[in-house]
């Protein structure tokens, strides 16, 4: 039975824990699953309550900033326009590229970035499987993508494999177990994103900030100065060949873009982390952050998964999504 947390602000407590050490396969692409875990498929069953040991409720903020954001681009009497690579409104405009390198990394490339402007943070939103909060609930991107209506969404930061780390989405904070191991992603209310190490970061102060969105995974990909990162922490450095990858990067309030590196293939090996952080780099990002990667490293654009994914693809735990619609209560 979906269960829903009524939460208000208030001093968190931070739950302690242990960091546990990270491999391409367990993380980045959570691939096995560990032999005691049991994933329930959203796609065939109803969601259900699962107890976990670990979770523990908090409060969440009661932020009333305004979501009206101002973009470079804001066409206040565009018409919808829908093709292959834009979608455009008087509320957002999405236009996607289908790009192919050969001469910048150590392996042919392919990848695709939708460039998103947007005139309300709502706009941007996020969504799981089960359309509730569930550990071990994975479902596909696809199906999930169509259920919240959306117009583009990638893959997110699969929150359901960890027991730990933060979880708040849209607007509402389920988990604040900062593990001192992850970067983790802020989207604020104010439409300006950030990224702080999980250990140099003060939560309660982040919370009075009114975060929309924080997501934790990472790494960080560029340095304060927008910079591409050419060496990530030692929580990171098993993470370095060659995979499918996403990432989501931050321009300025109402302007970002998601990315999918295609991998593991013949036609695309995938890419390195700092070859993903030179990339978004390239691309103009003042923010940029990894996602879960491998073969749930997957694009929705318009009503299909665009890209190639790893072996198919992979269900997965959630996604980040553009719509067209405003949705002003938590999906989650």
């Amino acid at each position: 039975m979906k269960r829903l947390f009524t939460l208000i602000l208030a001093v968190l407590t931070l739950a302690a824990c242990s960091p546990t050490p990270k491999t391409e396969e367990a993380s980045a692409t959570a691939e096995p699953t560990p032999e005691h875990e049991t994933i329930i498929y959203a796609e065939k069953t109803s969601p259900i309550e699962i107890d976990i040991a670990t979770q523990t409720e908090t409060p969440s903020p009661t932020p009333n900033p305004t979501a009206t954001l101002t973009p470079t681009w804001l066409d206040e009497g565009a018409e919808t326009i829908m093709s292959d690579i834009l979608y455009q409104s008087s509320d957002i405009k999405l236009e996607l590229s289908v790009c192919r390198d050969e001469t910048s990394f150590e392996y042919d490339v392919d990848y695709y970035v939708v460039d998103i402007w947007l005139k309300d943070i709502h706009l941007l939103g996020t969504s799981c499987a089960g359309d509730g909060f569930h550990h071990r609930y994975v479902g596909r991107v696809k199906d999930m993508a169509a259920s919240a209506n959306a117009v583009a969404a990638i893959n997110g930061d699969y929150y359901g494999f960890y027991n730990n780390g933060v979880v708040l989405r849209n607007g509402v904070l389920y988990k604040s177990s900062l593990d001192g191991y992850e970067d983790i992603c802020v989207l604020y209310y104010d439409g300006s994103m950030a990224t702080y190490e999980a250990d140099k970061v003060d939560f309660n102060e982040l919370m009075t900030n009114d975060p929309w969105q924080i997501w934790n995974f990472g790494p960080s990909l560029l340095d304060e100065n927008g910079v591409a990162r050419s060496s990530f922490a030692a929580d990171y450095s098993d993470l370095g060949s060659s995979n499918p990858r996403p990432a989501i990067g931050y321009f300025e309030p109402g302007h970002y873009c998601f990315v999918i590196v295609d991998g593991r293939s013949e036609d695309s090996m995938g890419l390195r982390l700092n070859e993903l952080a030179e990339l978004m780099q390239s691309l103009g990002c003042k923010v940029a952050y990894t996602l879960d990667g491998g073969p749930p490293s997957q694009l929705y654009w318009q009503g299909s998964i665009r890209n190639d994914p790893a072996r198919g693809g992979r269900d997965t735990s959630d996604i980040i999504y553009i719509r067209e619609e405003i949705t002003l209560k938590p999906t989650l």
